[in-house]
């Protein structure tokens, strides 16, 4: 491979090109402004006809001498064309030169470019490639003047084809950057797709394990809710049986209660009743006005080993002095919340305890 930074080392030099490529080249890659402004920096004075044509021809001319004009604008064209240096050398002559032959291009790469290298590198044989090319190019023209005629006639009046061309290629370019763009977004969203299809599978297959979990929960909530069922009918057929047992007790102890009470009853001596007036002076502690009023006091605490007194069925001020005359007389007395049996019941047990 080359130096790609010396063209200079190349046979063929502007001037020893074949005029009919240099002008070629020179109309491909030369404007008339570009054009003006080299001829007016070498102080080149256009006479009369300034048009397009004129300066070309001109130009053309000073490139086929050995000048400094001719110098300056090898250099120029060396500098344009060097940035394709590495590819067209990466590619080769016979392959570049067999495609310009076939009126084919090279993605990236200008005509002019070809051209070019093909001739500064020529060396040997350099008729041989300028033959050729001139051929080529001749050919290239013919089809790039089909194309011209063709649409030319589809433009309105005036318009020059290069322009509807550049407008074209513009049109092209920006179409390719939003289809670029489009495709960058459709590539977004194909990512962002697959991300959403893979977090709904994902929460599909939490959903069936979800469903799952619920089935098997109020599967166990079944069970618990019969086992309950289960648990509260056996709790009930207990706590029957044990009321039964219970009342079979307090049956028994009421039966036994009755014959202590009239064992005692049979032995105990007959209860002398005294009516006694009640003098003033005896009801001053009283809650309620009692002189003059005839009271029998039938039995006492005496003989009694225990006094029980439901509190439901006595005020509060017989309770209170039924805990009195107790307390006086030295008698266990309990006071009991209800004149029930179970109430009776409960009194014996705590008075048993307390008497063992």
């Amino acid at each position: 491979m080359r130096d790609p930074e010396s063209w200079e080392v190349c046979a063929m030099r502007i001037w020893d090109i074949q005029p009919a490529l240099l002008c070629t080249i020179l109309g491909m890659r030369m404007e008339s402004d570009a054009t003006r402004k080299i001829l007016k920096r070498f102080r080149i004075e256009m006479k009369g006809d300034a048009s397009s044509f004129s300066m070309h021809q001109e130009l053309l001319r000073q490139s086929l001498e050995e000048n400094k004009l001719a110098e300056f604008l090898e250099k120029k064209l060396d500098k344009r064309f060097r940035p394709y240096e590495r590819r067209i050398d990466a590619i080769g002559r016979d392959r570049i030169l067999e495609t310009i032959e076939d009126g084919r291009g090279i993605e990236g790469v200008p005509l002019t470019a070809l051209i070019w290298y093909l001739l500064r590198s020529s060396g040997e044989g350099s008729f041989d490639v300028e033959l050729r090319l001139f051929k080529a190019m001749h050919m290239i023209g013919h089809r790039m003047m089909r194309l011209y005629d063709v649409v030319s006639a589809d433009l309105p009046d005036g318009s020059l084809v290069e322009d509807e061309l550049w407008k074209l290629k513009s049109r092209i370019e920006s179409l390719t950057e939003v289809n670029e763009r489009l495709e960058r977004n459709l590539a977004r969203l194909r990512r962002k797709y697959n991300l959403i299809q893979h977090e709904f599978e994902a929460l599909k297959a939490e959903k069936i394990r979800i469903q799952r979990e619920l089935e098997r929960e109020r599967g166990l909530s079944a069970n618990l809710r019969n086992r309950l069922i289960e648990i509260e009918r056996n709790n009930s057929l207990d706590q029957l049986e044990r009321l039964r047992q219970e009342n079979s007790l307090l049956l028994d102890e009421v039966k036994r209660l009755r014959e202590e009470l009239r064992e005692v009853s049979d032995k105990e001596e007959i209860v002398e009743v005294r009516p006694v007036e009640v003098k003033k002076k005896h009801t001053d502690d009283l809650p309620v006005n009692l002189e003059g009023v005839k009271v029998a006091l039938i039995g006492g605490v005496e003989g009694v080993d225990v006094v029980f007194c439901p509190v439901d069925i006595n005020s509060h001020n017989a309770s209170r002095y039924a805990k009195k005359a107790c307390k006086k007389r030295g008698k266990p007395c309990y006071f009991l919340k209800s004149s029930g049996l179970s109430s009776l019941k409960r009194g014996l047990e705590t008075f048993a305890k307390a008497t063992a």
